[in-house]
């Protein structure tokens, strides 16, 4: 069985289909498809046109954007106090410094640290025990003289004065004239130790041993001397006023001259031995006791101080007393106001000067202080620290200019050994000025500085001025020849 036309695929089908038709119709079709295939073609023409239209290169783009128009920078003039500052890394630092070294301890053979209450970093008050050494202690006490010598009963001078004065401030006058060590300084003494809870040192070792002898010999002279005084006195009066013989009631014979002066003689005699004997009694009474070692008290400037090193430990041993010293002292205590330590940098010393305002910043605490400059040294190049010690803090070990600053309000002692930054104004306006950056000022060829005012015309007028203080990019600028400039004018600083 034959298939048909319709079983045929649809391309052939067109071509059967375009052999059957008669040659008109063929004509006819073929000039719809040649005009349907230009129409598509002009369609496509159009579409790629329109999209040329948009779609541009990005060297097109940037020749189409072309270059900006010509501006100008500009900023408000203003007014206010210009300061002019130098910003240096400092250290707090002790006034001065105190070594406690005691080589002897009363009583003692050994010199053994048996307490240390204070350690590195402690606050000191006055009256207070820095050290004990062989149980005796080592107390601080308030006087700017330094302790040179043991204090002991009789010794007189300003020392001593010193000394009356510290016991007055922790509550233990004494009525003894100042400079003078007497009963009364004795008295002051022996309050404060046992107040402190040891025995007072004195002349004659632990208990007085050494003096009881001495003072128990010289009583002995006193009472013997009186004793004799006393004989001698019954003796010359029995010599001026004779008694009868016993029984007898004749009158008493006359008193004889030579025996009552022999009497006399001896009355004086032995008075004489009597108050030498009293005297002297009264000078080693007067001398001994109760006294105040140098080893044991340590006069400190002012209060609170602080310890700065402990150098031995408790059970260690200072040597015999009497031997030579260790190689450091026991006890190193800061002293005196603090101040600030710092080096000023090559170039800046010659900004700085002494009695520049500063103010003392610490931003550990988030206070600050003001101070002035004290004392600029010559330069100096430290050398540098051995391998593995610490840096020297606030840059005391760079090479540079040593200054120190003194505060105008004494430092907290919590700030020993702080690093502080230091602000120091090396020049100011005495008042609010007309200011405006430094790249507004410009310099002609003639050396005349002027500014440029920009108005808001956009037209533009110079202004002469002369420059005053700089600093942190603006000028103090003042007008001149009659030029007018006021704050809020915007002046040019660039294009």
């Amino acid at each position: 069985m034959s298939e048909g036309p319709s079983a045929l695929p649809a391309p052939a089908q067109a071509a059967v289909a375009e052999q059957a038709a008669p040659p008109a119709a063929r004509l006819v079709r073929r000039q719809r498809i040649f005009i349907g295939a230009a129409c598509a073609a002009t369609l496509v023409s159009v579409g790629a046109l329109v999209a040329s239209t948009w779609i541009k290169s990005p060297a097109q783009q940037l020749a189409d954007q072309g270059a900006p128009g010509a501006s100008l920078l500009t900023a408000p003039v203003g007014k206010q106090v210009l300061s002019k500052t130098v910003t240096v890394r400092g250290t707090v630092i002790a006034g001065g410094a105190i070594s406690v070294q005691p080589t002897t301890a009363q009583g003692a053979a050994t010199l053994v640290v048996t307490a240390l209450p204070k350690k590195a970093g402690s606050q000191v008050a006055a009256g207070e025990v820095l050290a004990q050494v062989s149980g005796r202690p080592v107390i601080a006490l308030p006087g700017p003289l330094p302790a040179y010598r043991d204090l002991k009963p009789g010794d007189r001078g300003p020392d001593v004065a010193q000394l009356q004065n510290a016991l007055k401030q922790l509550g233990h006058a004494d009525s003894d004239e100042s400079g003078v060590f007497g009963p009364g300084t004795k008295e002051a003494i022996t309050g404060l130790y046992r107040q402190l809870g040891y025995e007072p040192p004195t002349t004659g070792g632990p208990g007085g041993a050494k003096d009881a002898a001495q003072l128990a010999a010289a009583k002995k002279a006193v009472t013997l001397g009186r004793r004799a005084v006393d004989i001698d006195k019954a003796a010359l009066a029995a010599a001026q006023n004779p008694a009868p013989p016993a029984g007898s009631s004749i009158a008493p014979p006359p008193a004889d001259a030579a025996t009552v002066a022999k009497a006399k003689q001896q009355l004086g005699f032995d008075s004489q031995d009597l108050a030498e004997a009293q005297d002297a009694y009264d000078r080693l009474v007067a001398t001994t006791g109760v006294d105040f070692p140098m080893d044991e008290l340590v006069f400190i400037p002012s209060f609170p101080a602080t310890v700065a090193a402990v150098n031995g430990s408790v059970g260690g041993t200072l040597g015999a007393v009497g031997g030579s010293a260790p190689a450091g002292p026991l006890l190193t205590v800061d002293t005196g106001s603090l101040g600030v330590g710092a080096i000023l940098p090559q170039g800046e010393n010659e900004l700085v000067k002494a009695t520049m305002p500063v103010v003392i910043g610490n931003d550990t605490h988030g206070q600050s202080v003001p101070g002035t400059v004290g004392s600029i040294g010559p330069f100096t190049a430290p050398a540098a620290p051995a391998q593995g010690a610490a840096a020297a803090p606030g840059g005391q070990g760079q090479p540079g200019y040593p200054m120190t600053v003194t505060p105008s309000t004494p430092l907290p002692a919590s700030w020993l050994g702080a690093g502080v930054t230091l602000t120091i104004t090396t020049g100011s306006t005495s008042g609010p000025v007309l200011v405006v950056p430094a790249a507004a000022v410009t310099t002609g060829a003639d050396r005349s500085v002027s500014v440029t005012v920009l108005a808001a015309d956009r037209t533009q007028r110079r202004v002469p001025v002369t420059p005053g203080v700089d600093a942190a990019g603006l000028v103090e600028v003042t007008p001149v020849d009659g030029a007018v400039l006021n704050p809020g004018d915007n002046v040019v600083t660039g294009q």
